[in-house]
């Protein structure tokens, strides 16, 4: 336990060190404006202290809110969980798939935001956002630590907290309402103590949403005895889509990490079928090669996840990427190591009773692995022909082994999916087009059947676009 507590310590002290040694700074993000009745927030002690207790405070209020209101048995947190968690090794979790792989990265995003808000950079919120993770295993929750919680809370709160951070900025004056919910932190100081978060070079580059009608079929068969794990699937329904793009990601040079960032969110509901999935890619580091073509070098974070009826999938993968545009003709190119990988255990995922027939021990819904990852993007774009578009993931995961449940099997996961379509432009931003999706997974299990799962679903549409 003692070094625990001196592990904790260490962390506190660093992140202390780390964000307030920009105190003092010259740049042009933190400075007062041109306009003196408008203050912005700078990066010093009174900030940083400030940044703790809403983070601090956050974790409080959640777990305060899930232990009265929910009355969740993990919330009832007392010295006696604290010092359990304190003293025993960490694990790999058993939570459900959309709250490790959603919950999580979007509660890691406002602790980001926290330091934010208050002037500090990309550095020190990645420092704040760990100890808010850091402190909610340990003295938050009466489950036992979690290796997986530890990193899609920092690393994908990370991601998503700089995303938040500056929609913020774009709405806080036109769209105060708005601003409150994306930013609560930032908000509420611009509220409370009459400081904006500072301003930040960079703006919307494009905009686009989309809805329409949808057909989704789905199938999911054991390879080993050909048998179906679940009925063939039709559902007619509605979905919805909405893509931002922060930073022209063709001809981008890194001023700040994730200055720039792609991110698409689907939605598809029916009545017996839901359909939710995010997908992300942001420049940590970029450099424009080719200024006559358009041609970006990158390092970067992507992020892909897929919550369905019938599938889960998620991929939080650091690589390297290539953009290129060349008048009509637009690409990209992604090779990453994903660092968290998981997709479903279709034996437990399939039976509403978790319990192993072991011990009775709550099972895990999906595989968590390791692995690699490779994504792609190619757009025509036509002012009279139209836009033909096509995007594509493959990922191949080793299950890791002390992720496994009692009922589980080491073994491999191949998937890949495959989006593609064409949209005709009506009339100045708005569109109409038709859209394809393919998932297609492989399980390849150790000590249980392979599994091949396919899910489909087609869209006609209606678009428009903003910027």
């Amino acid at each position: 336990m003692d070094k625990k507590i001196i592990t904790l310590f260490i962390c506190i002290t660093v992140l202390f060190t780390t964000a307030f040694s920009q105190e003092g700074t010259e740049d042009d993000s933190v400075q007062i404006s041109e306009d003196t009745t408008i203050v912005y927030a700078q990066p010093d002690l009174r900030h940083g202290i400030i940044a703790f207790g809403e983070v601090n405070l956050m974790n409080i209020l959640l777990t305060g809110y899930n232990r009265v209101v929910r009355k969740m048995d993990y919330a009832n947190v007392s010295l006696e969980s604290m010092w359990y968690n304190l003293s025993h090794p960490w694990v790999w979790d058993q939570d459900e798939f959309y709250i490790n792989t959603i919950g999580h990265p979007y509660q890691g995003a406002h602790y980001y935001t926290a330091g934010r808000a208050n002037g500090f950079d990309f550095w020190a919120s990645l420092g704040l956002t760990f100890y808010g993770s850091f402190t909610w295993e340990y003295l938050m929750e009466t489950e036992t630590p979690s290796y997986n919680d530890l990193i899609l809370t920092t690393v994908s709160g990370a991601m998503f907290g700089e995303v938040l951070h500056r929609i913020y900025l774009l709405l806080e004056d036109d769209f105060p309402y708005l601003a409150w919910i994306v930013s609560p932190q930032a908000a509420l100081n611009r509220f409370v103590l009459g400081e904006r978060s500072p301003k930040e070079n960079g703006d919307l580059f494009a905009l686009y949403g989309s809805v329409g009608p949808s057909f989704m079929l789905s199938s999911i068969k054991s390879e080993g005895n050909n048998n179906n794990l679940s009925p063939f699937n039709k559902q007619f329904g509605g979905k919805i889509s909405v893509r931002i793009v922060y930073e022209d990601p063709y001809a981008h040079n890194t001023k700040v990490p994730l200055d720039c960032f792609d991110i698409q969110g689907d939605f598809m509901i029916s009545p017996g079928h839901y359909f939710i999935a995010f997908s992300g890619i942001e420049d940590l580091f970029s450099w424009q090669l080719d200024l006559k073509n358009d041609t970006t070098f990158a390092v970067t974070l992507l992020y892909d996840n897929i919550f369905s009826t019938d599938m889960n999938y998620s991929n939080n993968s650091l690589g390297v990427s290539l953009f290129r545009r060349r008048n009509e003709l637009l690409w990209n190119a992604h090779l990453s190591a994903a660092f968290i990988g998981g997709s479903d255990y279709y034996y437990t995922f399939v039976v509403d009773d978790r319990s192993s027939s072991i011990d009775g021990s709550e099972q895990r819904l999906y595989d968590i692995g390791i692995g690699a990852t490779a994504k792609a993007e190619v757009r025509y774009q036509h002012p009279v022909i139209g836009t033909f578009f096509a995007s594509g993931v493959s990922s191949l995961f080793y299950t890791l082994p002390h992720s496994v449940p009692d009922d589980g099997s080491d073994g491999w996961n191949f998937i890949w999916t495959l989006n593609f379509g064409y949209e005709h432009q009506i009339y100045k931003g708005i569109g109409a087009g038709i859209s394809c999706f393919i998932y297609n997974k492989h399980g390849f299990y150790d000590s249980a059947d392979n599994v091949d799962q396919w899910h489909s679903h087609f869209s006609t549409y209606v678009s428009y676009k903003l910027k």
